[in-house]
């Protein structure tokens, strides 16, 4: 436990500083602090494990260069305001205000805590971006081919087909070729796709497109070695659909934390042995950011309030929500969850809007950041068509399909 931590803390104008938490428990009583009286230092505080608690983070001297950045499995726990530019890309951040700028390109904002109620007040600007969230998570692969080329050549962020930087499957696998990678720990929606199959002798369909050839993706849940049952499958991808780097829309009805790539041979196609492989450069998957909201069935919920001065785009976000027992949700009951005040703007398109992990459907309604419930006390969401949400500047939300 701490007073106060003070990242490039000294008097000095060269003052640098940065923190590094991995791991455990840090509970500040004061404040965590970017750079002191007539310092403009530069100061930095990683957080990919463990947990921060404090009751402000923010500048010590508006000279200061800083930077908050929450990653992996961090949890930020920030009672009052988050007053200085922050990033999360994993982990979960609950702030009782957002001041500053605050980009989002993975994990969870998460009003109150997960499991907890409370209100995020945001007069600063959030943003959310697509982020490839395949990017160095386990892969496997049907089977290892005896001179290497493992799996994790694909996610390994190097974009070179023509190098020796690939994967490779055995061709004693014969026509069941796939290679996968959990993306998650746990399931959650995906936007695109981007894949680069390997260049071989000059051609970036060989192996993959030729003579009619084509792959498609699968969608798991679970793990590597037991991903359970497929829930969802895209269409099949030929050389007419297909091409080197092209970013491919999934539209799958569950959320899921594999993908799978399997090649589909063409009837009639009866390939030499060294053809029967999967052999990829590279593979990208695009999601966005999560808003995680828990709601209760007597009207308490979570809030986020764009409050005067503050703005809020949720283009490249999906919204999460989280009810404690739908069964005793009374037909007409209504939660607020997104609110403007003064001079705030809310825009933009949700990716997705679920509430205990699947769609809405059954009487559930979002719309004008208010989510109603007008069915029957068994109308549970069912898992199916994707719920988007729209703010216009007039204020109005829309609803329509998923892309």
């Amino acid at each position: 436990n701490a007073q106060t931590i003070a990242v490039a803390g000294s008097y000095a104008n060269s003052s640098r500083g940065t923190v590094n938490q991995t791991n455990g428990t840090v509970t500040v009583t004061d404040t965590l602090r970017f750079g002191t009286s007539g310092s403009k230092g530069v100061g930095t505080y990683n957080l990919s494990g463990g947990t921060l608690t404090a009751p402000t983070v923010k500048y010590g001297n508006t000279n200061t260069t800083a930077s908050f950045n929450i990653s992996g499995t961090g949890e930020a726990v920030i009672s009052g305001a988050v007053a200085v530019p922050t990033t999360l890309s994993g982990g979960t951040l609950t702030a009782g205000s957002i001041t500053n700028t605050l980009t989002q390109t993975g994990g969870l904002l998460t009003p109150g805590g997960v499991g907890a109620f409370g209100t995020t007040t945001i007069t600063g600007k959030y943003l959310a971006e697509l982020t490839n969230v395949a990017r160095s998570k386990p892969t496997s692969q049907v089977k290892n081919y005896v001179y290497g080329f493992p799996g994790s050549n694909a996610v390994d962020g190097i974009i070179d087909p023509s190098s020796n930087n690939f994967t490779h499957t055995d061709p004693t696998a014969g026509k069941t070729q796939w290679w996968q990678v959990m993306f998650s720990e746990n399931d959650m929606p995906i936007e695109s796709v981007k894949l680069y199959n390997r260049e071989l002798n000059g051609s970036t369909a060989r192996r993959l497109m030729e003579e009619g050839n084509g792959f498609h993706f699968e969608l798991y849940s679970g793990t590597l070695e037991n991903p359970g049952e497929m829930i969802g499958k895209s269409e099949t991808y030929t050389a007419e659909t297909w091409s080197q780097g092209k970013e491919l829309p999934l539209d799958f009805a569950e959320n899921g934390n594999i993908l799978r790539v399997v090649r589909d041979f063409a009837d009639g196609y009866d390939p030499a042995s060294a053809e029967l492989v999967l052999s990829l450069a590279e593979v990208e998957i695009y999601a966005g950011a999560g808003i995680q909201m828990d709601i209760a069935a007597d009207g308490l919920s979570d809030k986020i309030l764009i409050g005067d001065g503050g703005s809020m785009d949720i283009t490249n976000t999906y919204l999460d929500i989280m009810i404690d027992d739908i069964s005793a949700v009374a037909p007409g009951s209504e939660w607020t969850l997104f609110e403007t005040s003064g001079n705030g703007t809310l825009t933009g398109d949700f990716l997705s809007v679920t509430l205990n992990d699947a769609a809405l459907g059954n009487g559930w309604e979002f719309a004008d950041g208010i989510l109603s419930f007008n069915g029957t006390n068994d109308a549970v969401p069912e898992p199916g068509t994707m719920v988007l949400l729209a703010l216009g500047l007039g204020g109005l939300f829309l609803v329509r399909r998923k892309r």
